[in-house]
């Protein structure tokens, strides 16, 4: 569970990093990046700015306080 989803998120961070700084221009066209971009951001559970913070998809912190709260994702384990 939460290992493979933070797998999942960590890569998909660190593949939407190196598309940005422009590592893969030799092989990517421009709408294919923007393609990439937008599957690693669906695939990783990434954030608006394309980094990891963790996935919901693992399951969330703690029991929800009350029917309305919202859940919080659990902190992610690091990539080390």
């Amino acid at each position: 569970g939460q290992a493979i989803n933070d797998a999942r998120g960590h890569l998909s961070g660190l593949l939407a990093t190196a598309v940005q700084r422009d590592a893969l221009d030799d092989v990517l066209s421009g709408e294919e990046r923007q393609r990439l971009l937008a599957f690693l951001q669906v695939y990783g559970d990434l954030s608006q700015e394309l980094a990891y913070e963790g996935s919901l998809r693992s399951g969330h912190q703690e029991s929800l306080s009350h029917p309305g709260a919202l859940p919080t994702s659990a902190q992610p384990i690091a990539l080390e």
